[in-house]
């Protein structure tokens, strides 16, 4: 067994022989001896020695007392203080140092071994104590739960780490604190002030983060008792729940939007239904009705407002493709902000000018690029743009523009998933007074709308969840003065979008399915499709784009009435124009029903490989 190894301090030579001899005797080695507090401190830094017996009062400048706090400062060990002063003052000193014990002279031999050894293993008990306890404080502080000891007070004795980053308060910080003074709910909240209770329980308050960031967190209070019963302390145990009640909000508002959305798409779709079955019907009659009778005039009053039922069924469908199940599970694709404006722009120029509305547009260099489907993406513009003429019915000026913008804060209450990061912003501002309102929360309904007003909730709802897709949201302000501004917030592509393609379609079809699998077609052979399901954009589209898209495909039973007004259209805008149509009727059928031209047709149903293969067809002379 090695034996302790000792430093003995005295000043005087025949004193520090006697102890030398005694300590030997009793089984200690001496690791050397020192006459003053300066060679004591040199000594102690240099041998390393397993405790110190020392004299109170040394010879030189520096006394026992000062020697070692010097040498405490850099080594924890025990010391024991000799000394033949009665002097209560010195004492008192001497004590204020935590020394091992203090052996007044005159003394027996083994009441100084035993002093020694006593310092010794002492010293080494309380430092496996202290071992015991910082492993003990690491274990606690790696738990990803925050953990605060408090007295019976609500006075805080012990906080981990994970509480300390919760409270953004250090432990020294923390410590002797109240725990309503470390644990501080938001201001603006109406938490109620931290308490340890008696009893174990459970309760949740709202508070700000380190960093500031709004935060729920979950409380529970762990009564700690002692041996007699009592109870001796209280563990609070801190948990951040905001991510979990967040993820908890989303999987009710996405259960609530798939049950929207699943209601939208029945509607619609026995809305669609009903809408052709009246317009044929009606159409039909006004074969029969002189011109100038009032039965004619109410009938064509049905086909208007059956058009308007029509019109409204295609928005509900568009907010249901863009909320359900289907536009969960599209992937999303990079799109120049700036052609889906220009395109959408394009399309309501020719009613806004009869409304006499001018647009003026402005748009970001270099063009923003963002994630997101290109269909919904343009209904969302469209939209857009007709809620902003709804507030002018006697004209005015719409101004519509992208820029980019780097956002610190995203507007989290409107979507919880938004990041920060560079963003393209789409502002739509008009001069009418009318007031807009606001889009609803995610997952929550529009408030009961005046029948003149539910088509603008409709197209509304529809512009926040293809925002929200993207990963962005919208904002609204209004001024009595200065009219209406709508702006959405789009996320940055992190990558680039596809190179425009050198062709460009068409493809008409009220059957939204069908329309987006005819483009999915195209865009499989490098053609870059438009799709087109609302009957009352045909003529603008058309004029638009007569004379610039290479091939058009019109199901010949558009808006289930026959095509021939839109093939009409078309040839007397571009006579030399490819046209495909489709449909599950005969082609001698269509023949006696439909204009003359140079139109091909192709039966459906029809698979990929057909469609693509009668569009190669009608392609191949312009290939060649």
């Amino acid at each position: 067994m090695t034996k302790p190894r000792i430093l003995i301090v005295e000043s005087e030579t025949l004193t520090a022989q006697d102890l030398t001899n005694q300590l030997r005797r009793q089984g200690f080695h001496i690791a050397g001896l020192a006459a003053s507090g300066r060679e004591a401190v040199r000594k102690a830094r240099r041998l390393r020695p397993d405790a110190i017996l020392t004299e109170l009062i040394l010879s030189g400048e520096m006394n026992g007392l000062q020697a070692m706090e010097q040498i405490r400062a850099h080594h924890d060990l025990p010391v024991v203080y000799l000394t033949d002063c009665h002097d209560e003052s010195l004492l008192r000193r001497a004590e204020a140092t935590n020394p091992s014990s203090i052996l007044l002279k005159p003394y027996m031999p083994r009441e100084l071994a035993w002093c020694m050894r006593l310092a010794i293993h002492n010293y080494q008990c309380m430092k496996a104590l202290g071992d015991r306890a910082g492993s003990l404080q690491a274990i606690i502080d790696s738990l990803d739960e925050g953990l605060l000891l408090t007295d019976t007070h609500n006075r805080v004795l012990m906080l981990n780490a994970a509480a300390a980053e919760l409270t953004g308060r250090s432990a020294e910080n923390a410590h002797g604190r109240m725990l309503h003074e470390v644990v501080r709910p938001a201001a603006e909240a109406a938490s109620p002030t931290p308490a340890a209770a008696a009893t174990e329980n459970a309760s949740e308050l709202s508070m700000h983060s380190a960093d500031g960031t709004p935060c729920t967190i979950q409380m529970r209070n762990l009564p700690i008792n002692g041996a007699d019963g009592q109870i001796r302390g209280i563990l609070v145990a801190l948990r951040d729940v905001t991510a979990e009640r967040e993820r908890v909000q989303r999987t009710m508002e996405e259960q609530k939007m798939s049950a929207v959305s699943n209601l939208a798409s029945n509607l619609s779709r026995t809305g669609a239904n009903l809408h052709k079955l009246i317009r044929v019907r009606a159409e039909a009659m006004l074969d029969y009705l002189p011109n100038d009778s009032r039965a004619r005039q109410d009938t064509e009053g049905i086909i208007a407002a059956v058009e308007r039922v029509g019109a409204l069924t295609r928005q509900v469908a568009s907010v249901a493709r863009a909320s359900g199940h289907a536009a969960k599970h599209t992937p999303l694709a990079p799109i120049h902000l700036t052609d889906a404006v220009n395109t959408a722009v394009e399309l309501v120029r020719t009613p806004f000018d009869a409304q006499n509305i001018q647009i003026e547009v402005h748009l970001a260099e270099p063009p923003p690029i963002v994630q997101g489907d290109s269909v919904d993406l343009g209904d969302a513009i469209i939209n857009l743009l007709f809620n902003a003429a709804d507030a002018m019915p006697k004209g005015g000026v719409i101004a519509i523009e992208t820029r980019h913008q780097h956002i610190l804060r995203p507007d989290l209450k409107a979507n919880p998933r938004a990041k920060p990061g560079e963003y393209a912003v789409l502002r739509v501002h008009n001069t009418g007074v009318a007031n807009t309102p606001e889009p609803p929360p995610p997952g929550q309904p529009s408030a009961a709308a005046k029948p003149s007003e539910f088509q603008t909730d409709i197209g509304l709802a529809l512009i926040q969840q293809v925002t929200l897709r993207c990963g962005g949201w919208v904002r609204s302000a209004h001024d009595a003065d200065r009219g209406t501004t709508m702006a959405l917030y789009f996320p940055i592509a992190t990558g680039s979008a596809r190179a425009p393609a050198r062709r460009h379609a068409l493809v008409m079809d009220d059957d939204l399915e069908t329309c987006r699998e005819m483009t999915a077609y195209l865009e499989d052979v490098g053609i870059a499709a438009r799709c087109l399901t609302q009957r009352d954009t045909v003529a603008a589209q058309l004029q638009a784009h007569a004379s610039r898209t290479e091939l058009f495909v019109i199901d010949a039973m558009y808006g289930g009435s026959p095509a021939s007004e839109w093939i009409k259209t078309l040839y007397a805008l571009n006579p030399a124009a490819n046209l495909l149509l489709v449909s599950g009727f005969s082609r001698e059928m269509l023949r006696t029903r439909l204009p003359h031209g140079p139109w091909r047709f192709l039966q459906k149903p029809f698979d990929r490989e057909q469609f693509q293969s009668a569009v190669h067809r009608i392609l191949e002379p312009k290939t060649t």
